[in-house]
């Protein structure tokens, strides 16, 4: 976390072209192995706010409402993590074009968020 932390300081400091939603995501995913779901929502949702990229057809904004669905499942929250299974699976039929990887995805987390 500290070296994530750093590398945010220093792009910011000097104004560098630095990928900051995979850092927030980066963070997010350390905080959510340490168990501390609020603070891995809050650097998942400034990961969301800082996609550069059509969030329509970004896998990073699929991953991202991945790991938030999982998160909200946990914390016993059906209604958020389907709402946010559903944006990444859609995403997925999107940019997935084997229709076997895709079923695959569907056979995995169907049954968990649906």
């Amino acid at each position: 976390m500290k070296w994530y932390k750093e590398y945010e300081r220093i792009g910011l400091q000097n104004n560098l072209d630095v990928n900051y939603s995979m850092i927030s995501f980066e963070l997010g995913n350390v905080y959510l192995k340490q168990k501390k779901y609020d603070k891995a929502k809050e650097y998942y949702f400034k990961s969301i706010s800082q996609i550069k990229d059509d969030l329509n057809t970004s896998y990073g904004y699929s991953e991202l409402c991945m790991s938030l669905a999982r998160i909200y499942k946990t914390e016993g929250n059906d209604i958020e993590a389907r709402k946010y299974y559903l944006i990444a699976k859609t995403i997925r039929e999107k940019i997935i074009t084997d229709e076997e990887v895709f079923k695959e995805f569907c056979t995995k987390y169907d049954k968990t968020f649906l």
